[in-house]
């Protein structure tokens, strides 16, 4: 938990906690306005438009941080080893769950924010784990300042269109 707020994400760890219940006539209703090729909301008062800002106001996510590298391997040096035989969330979460009373290990943390990520803040479209999200899971249990909000706005540009 300390680690998570030293990088920034324990606030979105924390809102994802809560279930929502989506209105799919309003979200429908809200994307006949969106206009792909802009990114903008057209209304017929002006554009509106998702910003940085509003993606740290809503997630909590800094709007500062460190570039995301593309790599897997460890900046400490660290071999880690996460199972990505099967990917299903099911399954994913069964092969890397440590021992009962154990404490949390990396893998296992690292596990855990594959999870997240792909499931909760990047709402992956397959009902599985994306492991394109390995590295960003890897730099996060490295206590790794990122800069997530970008990328974020990124995804929900691309879910938006």
């Amino acid at each position: 938990m300390t680690l998570w707020k030293k990088i920034g994400i324990y606030d979105l760890i924390q809102l994802s906690k809560n279930s929502y219940t989506v209105n799919s006539e309003l979200m429908g209703g809200a994307l006949y306005f969106w206009d792909k090729t802009s990114h903008t909301f057209y209304t017929p008062y002006d554009m509106i438009i998702p910003t940085l800002l509003d993606v740290a106001a809503i997630t909590g996510i800094p709007l500062l941080g460190e570039e995301i590298l593309t790599t897997t391997k460890s900046t400490t040096g660290v071999k880690y080893a996460i199972d990505i035989s099967s990917t299903t969330y099911q399954s994913f979460i069964l092969n890397n769950r440590g021992q009962d009373e154990a404490p949390i290990s990396d893998n296992e943390h690292i596990a855990f924010l594959l999870y997240w990520l792909s499931g909760v803040v990047f709402c992956a479209w397959s009902i599985q784990v994306e492991v394109i999200y390995l590295p960003l899971a890897i730099m996060l249990v490295e206590g790794r300042k990122l800069y997530l909000s970008k990328l974020f706005l990124a995804r929900l540009y691309l879910t938006l269109d």
